[in-house]
Parts: structure tokens; sequence; C-alpha cells
């Protein structure tokens, strides 16, 4: 092996300098050779094309023994044997920042979104930045309960796969993935109104079918079947027919009319004779424990009828009184639905046109409609509305 001497140089001053020139100088050994290369004094290293197409493409790459290789062009390494082709590129340390993965707090995976065992690189701050593994089960063990969002199963959204999946598309009282059904999605093949049947404008749905009313708003029939004359009105019965039971007692001190729906206060004489001022008071004050009333009713629930309301209880067959019994097919006698029927004039909440302090009332004799000065006393005869009862059943 060869080897130099090369001389050692000092800083000196003027008082050193004559000293050291009677000093012999020393011998320092150097080797010659070239300086090995950085593969034999470290590990291979990829270069910054390999870095820039593992980022870019997913290229595998290629450690190389000749050590780093700064930014340069150079050709694009082909990903199947990390050879090099021959299409040149740029790659720069800002190419290599532009491609790589930037924190997303808003869409990035977590832990929890990746299925159990599997890897992926985690783009979110909240201390999961980085190479994780995924936790998420891919099966629901057995005897656990999962609770999953409306629409989805086993975490998987079901809207992606079947875009039908919404509650419109569900029949009501029906749940379907957690998505419950739509209240106006019935099943309407029961239905058999046909647009004669139903008010007119008025919309129905029958056997899946929108169906437009367009019946004009019925009159009643007078309830007279005796003719008297050819073309008279027992002979014609013309009208909106009344039904086979006509009132049906509801074991709570009303009675309710089957062609009306109206609900009538059982006991026709409880408040007895008075002004139409009081009556109208009377009425709209009526409530549950009057007037035998177990009915849960509350004050204003109760109404004094209308002209038309009273006298829809009118039944042109009979007099004294002029209405029928329960079944509809007699006159009404005491203990058949109603009770305290009197023969006499029972104020309306109606007020005559023209004088104020005149109102209608009917007479039950004949059935006849009349006027009365309001300070007159008649008999009183509340009504309510009907009411649909929603029955609630619980486990207790």
């Amino acid at each position: 092996m060869k080897h130099i001497i090369k001389p050692q140089i000092f800083s000196l001053t003027p008082i050193t300098l004559g000293t050291l020139l009677f000093l012999p100088l020393p011998l320092v050994a150097v080797d010659l050779d070239s300086p090995a290369p950085p593969g034999d004094i470290g590990s291979a290293m990829y270069t910054l094309k390999d870095i820039c197409y593992r980022l870019k493409e997913g290229a595998a790459g290629e450690k190389r023994e000749e050590g780093f290789v700064g930014p340069k062009n150079g050709p694009k390494p082909d990903p199947n044997d990390g050879s090099s082709s021959d299409d040149e590129v740029d790659c720069s340390l800002d190419d290599v920042l532009e491609a790589a993965p930037a924190e997303d707090n808003t869409n990035g995976a977590m832990i929890t979104d990746v299925l159990l065992g599997k890897t992926f690189w985690g783009l979110r701050t909240d201390s999961t930045w980085g190479l994780q593994t995924g936790t998420l089960a891919t099966q629901i063990p057995d005897n656990t309960t999962v609770e999953q969002p409306a629409g989805y199963y086993d975490v998987f959204d079901l809207s992606a796969i079947d875009t039908y999946l919404e509650a419109g598309n569900i029949k009501s009282e029906v749940t379907i993935f957690g998505i419950v059904g739509d209240s106006n999605v019935v099943d309407t093949s029961s239905g058999d109104a046909v647009a004669q049947n139903i008010a007119l404008g008025k919309k129905a749905w029958v056997d899946g079918s929108e169906v437009t009313g367009i019946a004009i708003a019925p009159v009643a029939r007078t309830g007279q079947t005796t003719s008297h004359a050819l073309g008279d009105d027992g002979a014609l019965k013309k009208g909106a027919e009344l039904p086979s039971l006509r009132f049906t007692d509801n074991d709570d001190g009303t009675v309710t009319d089957n062609f009306t729906n109206l609900i009538w206060l059982k006991d026709a004489s409880c408040f007895g004779k008075q002004k139409w001022a009081i009556a109208l008071s009377d009425a709209n004050n009526l409530s549950d424990g009057s007037c035998d009333l177990t009915d849960a009713s509350s004050a204003g629930d109760w109404r004094l009828p209308n002209r038309n309301e009273l006298n829809s209880l009118i039944n042109a067959e009979y007099s004294s009184p002029a209405m029928s019994n329960a079944a509809g097919t007699a006159k009404w006698e005491e203990g058949d639905v109603f009770s305290g029927v009197q023969i006499g004039s029972y104020w309306t909440a109606t007020t005559v046109a023209d004088a104020d302090n005149l109102a209608w009332s009917v007479n039950l004799n004949r059935g006849s409609i009349r006027t009365g000065g309001k300070t007159y006393t008649n008999y009183v005869w509340p009504v309510r509305d009907r009411q649909q009862t929603i029955v609630i059943e619980t486990d207790e």
C-alpha cells in the first residue's frame, strides 16, 4: 500500500517560529485508494423518483446501491419489475409533498371504520395519523345487540344497494332496517266506494287508485213510508236512505244517531224548560257526572243543536212524538234508547234571520219547526260531535 508524507500546517507567531525551525516535522500516513462506495458503508436506498411514484401510483420501487440520488429528471420506474422506462418525468420535493396524504378529519377513516386486522394509512389528527389497523368487526358476535342507524345493516348503508329503501315505500306500521313506514302508505284493496259515494271534490284511495268524489251532499229521507196520494213522499221515498239501526245506546248516558253520527244526551229532559240564553249556557257547560253521563266529556264538548241537527231526529211517519225507535221501525216509546222525550218544543241554537230576539225551535208533537221569543221557555236537548276513541294497549 502506498503512503505519502504531508507536512502539517500551523498558525505560528514570531515568538515560536524560531523555535519550531529546530524541531523535526511529524509524518502522517494517508490511504491513497478511492473512497468506498456508499453501499459498502450503509444500507441501500430508494431514489426520490421511487418515492414520487410510490405516492402517485403505488409503484413498488427498487433500492439502489449507489446511494441517495437527489432531485433530477429521470426515467419512470416500471411498477412491475422495478426497471426503468424511457419516459422522462419531473420529480421534486414539491412533487413528493403534493402527492403525500393530507389531514382529513371529515372523511378520513378511523380504525373503527376499517375491518378488523386490515391496515390503512390514517389521515386524521385525533391520535389516528399514520399506519393503523382496523378494529371493525366483520360479523356481529352471538348474543350481542348492536344498534344500527335507520337504513343500515352491520354498518352497511343499504340505500346504496336499494335506492327505494325509504319510508314512502314502506307500509304504515311496518319497520324495515329501522325505517318506519309512512302513515300514508296503507292497504286500500278492501275499498269499494265509487265517486258517487264520495262528497263532491273530496279525494279518497280505493284499491290503490285515487278517486275524486262527485256526490252532492245528501238530503235525508223524511222517514215517511205511508203513501196518501200518487207521487207523494210516502210513495217516492226520496233522499238518503236511513240506516236500519237508527240509534245506538252507548251505555254512558249518550246515544249515537247512526245516520248523522251526532251524539245526543240520552236524557231529553235533564234541564227541563229554560229561556234561550240559559239553554245555551246549560248545554255548553254539560260534562261527565251530570245528567247521568259517564262519557269522560268536559265542559265545552256539548252544545245546543242547530235547527237542521235537531230536525234530523224527526221521522214524518210518526207523531207524538215524531220520532222512531232505535231500530227505526216504529214510533219511539219511553225506555227505547232515549228517556224523557217531551211532546213539546225544544230550543235550537239558530237565531231567526230578521229578528235577533227570536230563535228557532222544533216541536216533537208533529215535528213542526217554529220560532219563539228568546225569553220564552222551551226544552233543552244537548248534542255533541262524534269523537274517535283511540285505545292504547300496554303490558301493565
